[in-house]
């Protein structure tokens, strides 16, 4: 599988609030700036929004939580 198509799915997934390290573990994308390019895209194109922050897991800093917005739209407009 395609690593966009496992990051894409990986959003779609995810139920409730997830951050761009949460996809890059799931979809086992290589680096983290892939993933944050692909949901900058997806931000200003309606399909996700930001819902919250949660402190880093490295303990310096804030990461940012992101939620589909509508999980019908976003399944076939990107999925398919």
């Amino acid at each position: 599988m395609k690593l966009k198509k496992k990051i894409l799915k990986a959003a779609y997934v995810s139920h409730t609030k997830f951050s761009a390290s949460d996809l890059q573990k799931l979809s086992e994308a290589p680096t983290l700036n892939y993933v944050q390019k692909i949901i900058r895209k997806l931000r200003a194109a309606g399909y996700l929004r930001q819902v919250a922050r949660r402190p880093c897991p490295h303990g310096i800093g804030f990461e940012k939580l992101y939620g589909v917005c509508d999980r019908d739209r976003f399944r076939i407009d990107i999925m398919e």
